[in-house]
């Protein structure tokens, strides 16, 4: 019963932020000057250890949760736009980002998740439509780093 009331209230927050995320959709949309696909909220558990490291060289990213979870994200400055780049691990830093916040990510900024420690969390993702096709550079970290809570 009672995650049936949660996806019901979920259902309701999304409601609410849609129009929100139509605002930031065309911010991003400006902020690149090409198309965005609209990426519905998706459900994703991936733990909270980080192995490996992600950026996007040529695009921003912006990435939010619904329904009011807060959540984490492991981040590290672009440094270097090589192929053969990659972070230092004492770079990662990590963030408790508030359930009702969105973040930007700048161009070429290293990521590891999102991550949370819900059953389930709802999120809303805004990227052109090849990004992760077209321009994704991850790389495996040489230790796991796992976020201290």
């Amino acid at each position: 019963m009672e995650a049936a009331i949660e996806r019901q209230t979920m259902k309701k927050v999304y409601l609410r932020l849609l129009p929100f995320c139509f605002v930031l959709y065309f911010i991003c949309y400006l902020a690149v000057q090409s198309p965005l696909p609209w990426f519905p909220p998706i459900i994703i558990d991936v733990g909270l250890g980080l192995t490996r490291i992600a950026r996007h060289r040529r695009v921003t990213q912006c990435l939010g949760a619904l329904g009011g979870k807060e959540w984490l994200i492991g981040v590290a400055p672009p440094g270097d736009l090589g192929d053969e780049a990659r972070p230092r691990v004492e770079d990662i830093a990590a963030f408790r980002v508030p359930g009702n916040r969105l973040i930007k990510l700048h161009v070429a900024t290293w990521h590891a998740g999102p991550h949370f420690v819900h059953d389930e969390c709802l999120f809303v993702n805004l990227e052109n439509l090849d990004t992760n096709r077209r321009d994704f550079h991850a790389v495996p970290l040489d230790v796991e780093c796992r976020y201290r809570l």
